[in-house]
């Protein structure tokens, strides 16, 4: 909407999408965040439901209601106009793009105090709060985050495809996020980027399948679960502990 209705060039267009991605985040964390288990999964659930309506009846506002938005300006970067043919291009932008979004994510956010908090917390609430970490401002710092960053990444996607209508927040993509999320460990790093590697190889390969695709992925991530409750991510450490299992029962029965 910055691009097209008042002519922002793109970068800057994409930062401020990140800074309002992150504040919305913020406005949704704050309510969502008094909430405990599984009324957070619902809460989060019912806004994504709510977003594509809001879409559609804000067309005066300049969202393009149901139509949505077409013509976003490509993006020019150093004298290259990176047009969605142009994906040779696209592809290493994207490329550098994530290896940096995680580069951020390992050493600057999950090594710093702020990391040693979200890493307390997601092992033990209580213990960490009996150590003095503030439960409620480490969470709603990670949801604003992960919101700004996913921010970023949905307003370069507007400049790669030019159109963005209210299906894509459909729910097939939702669920394949949370297939992802699934298989590769959710809350264990790097379990995000390997099951958005894994999947989306495997959502490419299942294609074929037409509607049973989801259906297939949704046993994948069942599988997942019952034999690598911590994703796919835990794996080596899964393999380590069957390694030194059989190596003891060999030495008792040698």
């Amino acid at each position: 909407m910055l691009a097209l209705k008042l002519g922002l060039p793109p970068l800057p267009s994409i930062a401020a999408a990140s800074v309002i991605a992150g504040a919305v985040g913020l406005l949704v964390g704050l309510p969502c965040l008094r909430l405990k288990g599984e009324y957070v999964a619902l809460f989060t659930f019912a806004v994504h439901l709510a977003v594509p309506p809001l879409i559609q009846q804000t067309k005066e506002l300049g969202s393009g209601g149901t139509m949505g938005l077409f013509g976003v300006p490509p993006i020019n970067l150093f004298g290259i106009v990176l047009t969605s043919q142009n994906k040779v291009a696209w592809y290493y932008l994207t490329l550098v793009t994530a290896a940096v979004c995680v580069h951020f994510i390992y050493f600057v956010v999950l090594r710093s105090r702020s990391g040693r908090a979200f890493v307390a917390l997601r092992d033990s609430e209580h213990f960490a709060r009996s150590l003095g970490v503030d439960e409620f401002k480490y969470k709603l710092l990670a949801f604003v985050m992960s919101a700004a960053i996913t921010g970023f990444a949905g307003a370069l996607y507007a400049h790669y495809t030019t159109v963005v209508t209210p299906k894509i927040l459909g729910n097939e993509f939702f669920l394949l996020v949370m297939v992802m999320l699934a298989m590769g460990g959710i809350g264990r790093f790097p379990g995000a980027v390997m099951g958005a590697v894994i999947v989306t190889i495997l959502n490419e390969l299942l294609r074929s399948t037409g509607t049973f695709r989801l259906l297939i992925l949704g046993l994948l991530v069942v599988l997942t679960l019952l034999l690598l409750p911590n994703g796919i991510v835990s794996l080596r450490a899964q393999i380590t502990r069957l390694s030194t299992w059989f190596r003891r029962a060999r030495a008792k029965s040698g």
